[in-house]
């Protein structure tokens, strides 16, 4: 599976950033940015794992159902927080200038460009969809109580929790409430169903 930026729990970078920023009330100057991001969330991403199993082998984009804006992005973590976005008006050339004479020309790159990506061979392989909207998502994982990005592990408890949850794929025989180690886990128990992988962490 090929991602977009990755978001929930412990997320960090710009969008970590953009979250403190909001939650501080700041004044951003993204208002006259128009443009398109594709994100998923961890949950959706969970999903999209579960769902990749049975699908025929293949490289395949996941992505929420939604691209976004910044400044809908910066509306719409202003909502989860119950905060205003406060967003001014600046031109997209005046931004990128105060980010080639700060240093930080790649930053507001990012912030001000458009970057999407097609979902639709994944939705015809797999059946998948995503059932989370940016909305849910922001506002299930809280996205600022965690400092650290999603590791590997993290992602694999989330999906061992979900592959339960749903209970029709074969599961762990271990309690997902304790704080065990869940790679070590997996190493104990899938050998017996002949599917032993150390490797399944997806690419960030």
């Amino acid at each position: 599976l090929r991602l977009p930026l990755v978001y929930g729990p412990g997320v960090r970078g710009n969008f970590r950033r953009l979250w403190d920023a909001v939650a501080r009330r700041r004044w951003l100057p993204f208002a006259a940015i128009d443009n398109r991001r594709s994100l998923v969330g961890l949950g959706n991403l969970v999903d999209a794992f579960i769902a990749a199993m049975p699908a025929p082998s293949g490289t395949y984009f996941v992505a929420d159902a939604e691209s976004v804006s910044t400044p809908q992005l910066a509306r719409a973590i202003a909502e989860a927080q119950q905060v205003e976005a406060n967003l001014a008006y600046v031109p997209v050339a005046l931004l990128k200038l105060a980010g080639v004479l700060t240093g930080r020309h790649e930053a507001i790159e990012r912030l001000t460009s458009s970057l999407e990506v097609d979902a639709s061979s994944f939705f015809s392989a797999s059946g998948w969809r995503p059932r989370g909207t940016l909305a849910d998502e922001l506002t299930a994982d809280k996205v600022p109580q965690l400092g650290a990005l999603p590791s590997a592990r993290e992602l694999l408890i989330s999906f061992a929790a979900r592959v339960r949850q749903l209970g029709d794929v074969p599961s762990l025989s271990i309690p997902l409430d304790q704080p065990i180690d869940y790679l070590a886990a997996l190493e104990a128990d899938l050998p017996r169903k002949g599917k032993k992988r150390t490797d399944i962490a997806p690419p960030v």
